[in-house]
């Protein structure tokens, strides 16, 4: 079995190393993660590999993003491969990388499998987080090292990390504004600039738009960035997912009460709420694993019984 890569060769400084577009999957199944590591040896300690360990909430973050509809990755995931893995076959201005295992032919030791043929040196949470997706179809950019050495692997690493500059967050959601779809991000960033502009506002003039102070302008004292993230916990519980289901549907399920309340854009009083909910006369003891089974079934036999019982569905 072996891994087919149409790539480029790119020449830089550092040396010469290769780029193209591979599946996902298949860059997952070759990769090995190299963490940083103390190994004793004897006497001796031995520092190993040049990866930060993974961090799962990292991981799991970027699991439910790569499910999104408006998931992309485009910048390089870069590794390092063997030079006894890989066949390069001239093809038009470039060629096809073939990474296939690697087998000794007198000592069973210095076998190369094929699960492990390659190192990560960038964007190991990223391809880690493309473990048990199931049915997406999702192509990975890829920079591809040959047969370069441990040094060379952790100055690329190094300097592929230190040279990047993190984006000020109050940008990131200022941008939301150009968003043609409704998401929490966007609904909390037209709130701020409500509250940065609207005279009868108490943050008048007190927040930094862009997360920097705004020329002309005095007494700013929070950024967009600050406002937005307080904002959001009160709209959602999980803004990823309502982004994604605002790409995909424009609207959001489960809005009962509030459209049997009101129709017009308007805060409704947790007063209201309180008056519709009281309808109900469901009781604590009713609500028994007989009745209510644990599963999407209990949970839809609950929402119908609300809606009747309040009157929703009158």
């Amino acid at each position: 079995m072996a891994i087919e890569i149409p790539v480029f060769a790119v020449e830089q400084p550092i040396g010469i190393f290769y780029t193209g577009v591979t599946n996902a999957a298949d860059l997952l199944s070759i990769c090995q993660f190299d963490f940083r590591r103390i190994h004793e040896n004897g006497d001796r300690k031995e520092f190993l590999g040049i990866q930060r360990e993974l961090k799962k909430n990292r991981i799991k973050e970027i699991h439910k993003y790569i499910k999104t509809q408006d998931a992309v990755f485009p910048t390089s995931i870069v590794i390092s491969v063997d030079e006894k893995c890989v066949d390069l076959e001239q093809k038009g201005l470039g060629y096809i990388m073939k990474l296939s295992e690697y087998v000794d032919p007198v000592d069973e030791r210095l076998n190369i499998p094929l699960d492990s043929l390659a190192t990560i040196i960038d964007g190991q949470h990223r391809l880690k987080s493309f473990e048990d997706i199931n049915g997406i179809v999702f192509d990975l950019p890829v920079s591809i090292f040959v047969g370069v050495d441990d040094a060379i692997e952790a100055t690329v690493f190094s300097t592929v990390n230190l040279a990047q500059t993190k984006v000020n967050r109050s940008l990131v959601y200022d941008l939301f504004a150009l968003d043609k779809n409704r998401s929490p991000e966007k609904t909390c960033h037209e709130i701020a600039v409500a509250l940065d502009e609207l005279d009868e506002s108490p943050f008048k003039g007190k927040i930094k738009r862009l997360g920097t102070a705004t020329e002309g302008r005095f007494g700013e004292t929070l950024s967009q960035a600050t406002v937005v993230k307080g904002l959001l916990p009160y709209i959602t519980k999980d803004a990823v997912i309502d982004r994604d289901i605002g790409r995909r549907f424009g609207s959001w399920p489960f809005r009962d009460a509030f459209l049997h309340l009101t129709t017009e854009p308007a805060v409704v009083s947790r007063q209201k709420f309180m008056s519709l909910l009281d309808k109900s006369k469901l009781l604590d003891g009713e609500f028994t694993i007989d009745e209510y089974p644990p599963g999407s079934s209990g949970a839809s036999r609950l929402y119908h019984n609300l809606r009747s019982s309040t009157g929703i569905d009158n």
